[in-house]
This record gives structure tokens, sequence and C-alpha cells, in this order.
């Protein structure tokens, strides 16, 4: 157990990853007790995201025993990375099969988005705050974005940076942002994005229509928000793609 080779065990690893439709990267592997894999330092190249790189400074997995009686193949993860953590779980549906579909669920705590540089090449905003949360997703595992899903996310004591000042802002805090979302095949229907805090308060909802390339995803997203810095309360439709957002704001009624 102990004799395996790190070299081996990293090939092994990217390759797996790489049958999931994952493009990942490990500095190093080795085999820990209780049973699993301890991954140090890997990177996951986003999907059509040339250079766009998210890293975890740690991910352990193990095989969950409980579902394997029942003949079916499980796996509970954690990831360590930008000053928090994901606590993941992955359950295979057919039994003995590694392929059909899976059903994934993720518990997110206390992870710095400001300190994800690839969410800035992403979106082409800063983005701060501490995130937590959870995200379920079922599907096939090289496509799980057109499977289906939620995520209830809780973003606090943030902000957005802006790279060129927007409407003569160079950021807007806010103290807390909630997310509650569905996903179905490809779209995701946003329930609310509810704001609150003195520099940003309201709420949006809408849809985002995924794409293969996450960066050229459409948002549709429409609401009212109270934003102090532009004179109060102000009516906002978010469109364009997520690499290229397009905002138009209104004043209200």
């Amino acid at each position: 157990y102990w004799t395996v080779p790190s070299a081996i065990l990293e090939r092994s690893l990217e390759q797996a990853a790489a049958r999931w439709g994952v493009d990942m990267t490990a500095e190093s592997a080795r085999l820990v007790v209780p049973p699993g894999l301890r991954v140090e330092k890997c990177g996951f190249a986003l999907p059509d995201c040339p250079g766009v790189i998210a890293t975890a400074h740690r991910v352990t997995a193990r095989p969950a025993l409980w579902p394997l009686i029942g003949g079916r193949f499980a796996l509970t993860a954690r990831g360590e990375g930008y000053g928090g953590r994901i606590d993941g779980r992955a359950v295979f549906k057919n039994r003995f099969d590694l392929s059909g579909p899976v059903a994934c669920e993720a518990e997110i705590d206390g992870v710095e988005l400001g300190r994800a540089a690839w969410l800035e090449q992403l979106s082409g905003t800063r983005i701060e705050g501490t995130l937590s949360g959870v995200v379920s997703m079922a599907g096939e595992p090289r496509e799980l974005l057109a499977g289906s899903g939620s995520a209830e996310l809780v973003i606090e004591d943030g902000g957005l940076r802006f790279t060129e000042p927007w409407r003569g802002l160079s950021s807007i805090e806010f103290e807390r942002v909630v997310v509650k979302a569905d996903m179905k095949s490809l779209i995701v229907t946003v329930r609310s994005i509810t704001f609150a805090g003195s520099g940003l308060e309201g709420s949006l909802s809408g849809t985002v229509r995924l794409r293969s390339r996450l960066a050229a995803s459409v948002i549709n997203l429409k609401g009212g928000v109270s934003v102090p810095a532009l004179g109060g309360d102000v009516s906002l439709n978010v469109g364009g793609t997520i690499a290229d957002p397009v905002v138009r704001i209104g004043r209200s009624s």
C-alpha cells in the first residue's frame, strides 16, 4: 500500500480525470489512512478557457463504504484552498459501474473569492467575499452541466472591484448576497439573487444558458436594486455573456 510511487498515482489520477472530461494536474499524490488518496497542489483547467485554472491546496478522496454494500460505488472528498474547504460526495447510480449516471453534492465553507484569480479572469471583475453553501448535481459524469441540480449560496462581507470605472464607480460593497438557483438541461434558473448592505441591496432573477465554453454562457437577469452611489433605486438588467456582461440600469418608477 505504501510503496506505490507518487508519479504513478499522479499519472493515474490525471488519466482518470481526463476520462471525466477534466484537465487536471497534480504536484504530488500519496495513499493515506484511512484508505484514500491525497493530492497536493492540484490545478483544474476550465473547459475551453485557455489559461484559466482553478487550484486547490489539497484534495483528499476516500471510498464511501455504506453504498458499496449495496453494490454502488461512491466517493467522498475534501478540497482545501482559497482559505476554505469544499466537502463533496459522489454516488454512482448503476451497480458496480463507474461510467453511468452519478449524483454529486458539495458543501462549501469559507472560500475567499478574492483569492481566486481564475474567477476574475473569467468574469473580468474582481469578486470579493466569503462563499458558503450547498450545490447538488446529477447526470452523466462527462456531461454534468446537461443534467439537473440546484444551488443555495451565500457570499458575505464582499464587493465588486471593476478593472475599469463603471458609471464613475471603481467598486460596490455589499454585506451579504444570497443566491438560489436550479439547473436542468444546460439552463440555470436563477430563482433569486438577493443583495443586502449599505452599498447595495435589492434582488435579481432570470436565467443563465450554459455553453460548452463556460465564458460564453448567456445571461438574462432582471430586477431592481438600491445603490446610493448611483442615486438610489434603479431597475437593473444584466445580459450578454459571463465573459462580456452587458448591464443596463434605469430609474425605478
